[in-house]
C-alpha cells in the first residue's frame, strides 16, 4: 500500500480548553500523530491551539500549541481554512473563556467548517443554537441539567453524536471511539484499522453505545422486566408514578415488583425512585441557575421542607449549602 498516495491532504485545527481532560486530549490527539508518523511530510496539517492556561500543564500534544485562535477565525475563507475544528473541554468551561469559544462557533457556522465538540463545550454549542433540530451527546453526569437548561434540544448519553456538520461526544475514552469513527469516514475503514492495531484495541464502540455510567447502562445486566421499571420511572422523575401503577404497567402485582427491587437492588421501588429524584435534583443545584423552589418541583417533590429533607439525608447538606 502506498500510504502517500492513499490520504487526501486535509487541514485540522485542535482547541484545547483549559481543564480539558488529559485522557480526552490523549485519545484526540493520537491518531493524528499516528498519522504523522506513517505519512511524515503528507500527514494533515494540524494546528493546536490553547484557550485559557496550559490544558492540566499537557506533555501529550506532540505539534508545538499555540494560543492564536484569533488567527485560526481570520483564516476561515482563505485557502488556509481548515477542513473540521475539535473542541476539547473538560468538565466545564470557564465563563471568561466562553466568549472567544462562542466566537469560533459562530465562525464555524458562517463558513461551514465541520466542528466537533468533545466534553462541556457542547453547552456552549447550544448556547449558540449551533445544532438546532439535532441531538447532543453529553456526559451523564450532566444530562439532567443540560435537558433543563435546553428545553427545545435532544439530549442523549450515547457515546457521541455524528451528524452533518456538527459532532458531539461526551469526552474521556469515548474520545476513541469517536476519532476511530472518525478517520474511517474522513480517511477510510483501512486507516483506521491500523489505528486500532497500533494502540491495540479491537475496534470503536458504536456512536450510540449507552456511555456506563448512564442510567440505562447501569441495570444493563438485571432482568428486563426491572430496566422497563426503572426506565418508566427515569422518563417520569418529575410527575413521579407510583408503585401500584408501575406494576400494573408490567403486568405484575406490587408485591411481586416490591420483592423483585429487594432482591436485585437491595431497597424498594420507592427508596429507588427516590434516589433517581435526589440525582437530577444535585445535578440541577451544581450545574444550573434555576431557583431551588424550580429543582425541587423539577425532581418531583411536592414541597421545599420535603426536598431539603431528603437531600440532606442523602448528601449531607442541604440544597443552599451545596450551592455556597
Amino acid at each position: 500500500m502506498n500510504d502517500k498516495a492513499a490520504i487526501p491532504m486535509r487541514r485540522y485545527a485542535i482547541i484545547l480548553v483549559e481543564e480539558a481532560s488529559l485522557i480526552s486530549q490523549a485519545c484526540l490527539m493520537e491518531p493524528f500523530e499516528f498519522l504523522r508518523r506513517k505519512l511524515g511530510g503528507n500527514a494533515p496539517v494540524l494546528q493546536v491551539c490553547r484557550l485559557g492556561q496550559s490544558a492540566q500543564n499537557s506533555e501529550i500534544m506532540v505539534p508545538p500549541a499555540t494560543d492564536q485562535i484569533q488567527e485560526l477565525i481570520e483564516s476561515f475563507g482563505s485557502r488556509n481554512q481548515p477542513d473540521a475544528v475539535f473542541v476539547c473541554s473538560g468538565a466545564d468551561v470557564a465563563p471568561a473563556l466562553r466568549p472567544k469559544l462562542r466566537t469560533l462557533v459562530r465562525a464555524c457556522t458562517r463558513n461551514n467548517v465541520r466542528l466537533a465538540s468533545i466534553g462541556a463545550s457542547t453547552w456552549v454549542l447550544a448556547e449558540e443554537q449551533a445544532t438546532r433540530n439535532k441531538t447532543y451527546a453529553v456526559h451523564w453526569r450532566s444530562a439532567f441539567a443540560f435537558a433543563e437548561r435546553h428545553l427545545s434540544f435532544n439530549v442523549t448519553t450515547q457515546l457521541f453524536e455524528a451528524d452533518g456538520t456538527i459532532a458531539t461526544c461526551a469526552g474521556e475514552l469515548a474520545t476513541l471511539d469517536f476519532m476511530i469513527d472518525f478517520l474511517a469516514h474522513e480517511f477510510g475503514e483501512d486507516w483506521a484499522s491500523r489505528f486500532c492495531d497500533a494502540v491495540l484495541v479491537s475496534g470503536a464502540r458504536s456512536g450510540n453505545s449507552p456511555q456506563p455510567g448512564a442510567q440505562e447502562n447501569r441495570l444493563l445486566h438485571y432482568p428486563l422486566l426491572i430496566q422497563k421499571v426503572v426506565k418508566e420511572m427515569s422518563q417520569n422523575l418529575e410527575a413521579p408514578v407510583s408503585t401500584k401503577d408501575l406494576a400494573v404497567s408490567q403486568s405484575i402485582s406490587q408485591r411481586q415488583l416490591e420483592r423483585l427491587f429487594s432482591r436485585y437492588l437491595a431497597c424498594s421501588p420507592r427508596r429507588y425512585y427516590l434516589n433517581l429524584q435526589l440525582e437530577r435534583a444535585h445535578q440541577l443545584c451544581q450545574q444550573t441557575s434555576l431557583s431551588l423552589i424550580e429543582i425541587a418541583i423539577a425532581s418531583g417533590f411536592g414541597s421545599s421542607s420535603i426536598f431539603n429533607k431528603h437531600f440532606k439525608r442523602k448528601f449531607g447538606v442541604t440544597p443552599s449549602q451545596l450551592r455556597k
